[in-house]
């Protein structure tokens, strides 16, 4: 029975490690693009009541929602507008991320604080 486990650890640790290899590709080809393209996404963020996190913005053209963390920015990906305004509209910019923004898109970081 033992054996099984770690098979089956082993595989999920596999699995898991080909969805990060797979997402790291993706995102280095749609950053080379955009900057093939000269598209480079910085735009101008608004505040939000979070301990967390700070701003956000949107750009409508890339759907890119840019996050300000009180570490870095981020940049997640193939956002729908209407996201991007309830997040601004949230109470609690924390909780609506975590619930709402962290686990659903794909995100890479953009710079340092």
């Amino acid at each position: 029975m033992a054996i099984r486990i770690k098979k089956r650890s082993r595989l999920a640790i596999s699995a898991r490690r080909q969805v990060k290899d797979t997402t790291r590709m993706f995102l280095k080809e749609q950053e080379a693009r955009r900057e093939a393209q000269g598209q480079v996404v910085d735009v101008s963020r608004q505040r939000v009541h979070g301990k967390l996190v700070r701003s956000v913005g949107y750009d409508a053209t890339t759907q890119t929602m840019q996050v300000e963390f009180t570490g870095g920015v981020y940049d997640y990906l193939n956002v729908k507008e209407e996201r991007y305004y309830r997040f601004l509209e949230s109470e609690d910019a924390d909780e609506y991320f975590k619930e709402e923004v962290k686990s659903h898109y794909m995100y890479q970081r953009c710079r340092r604080r």
